[in-house]
């Protein structure tokens, strides 16, 4: 299908089936499209840059000035291996490092009130 100009965009119905759980299932997604035959920069732009571009969403997909800066970092090259994007140290939102460890307390002290 690439060979042939085929332009793939990751798009999931994550959540669906037991142990693809949401935000996980892309990354299963990624890795299946490398065994298959996809470089790691493909599957990355088929992730990323190619589902802002099908949407129509013209500030974000890819890092440029101007751009949302929508972006996570990783402890790893996903360009080595694919299996690497789910190594994540940072999430920033809008060029704004996200702190994940409030969300995961947030989390838990609703867990805890719910009972």
């Amino acid at each position: 299908m690439i060979a042939s100009g085929a332009r793939v965009v990751l798009g999931t119905d994550t959540g669906v089936e037991p142990g693809h759980t949401f935000g996980s299932g892309a990354h299963v997604e990624l890795a299946r499209w490398a065994q298959l035959g996809l470089t790691p920069s493909q599957a990355i732009v088929a992730a990323t840059q190619r589902p802002a571009e099908m949407m129509g969403l013209a500030d974000t997909g890819t890092l440029a000035v101007g751009k949302r800066a929508d972006f996570i970092v990783l402890d790893a090259n996903p360009i080595e291996n694919i299996r690497n994007t789910r190594r994540i140290s940072d999430v920033y939102l809008g060029g704004v490092k996200f702190d994940r460890e409030a969300m995961v307390t947030r989390w838990k002290n609703s867990a805890n009130q719910a009972r």
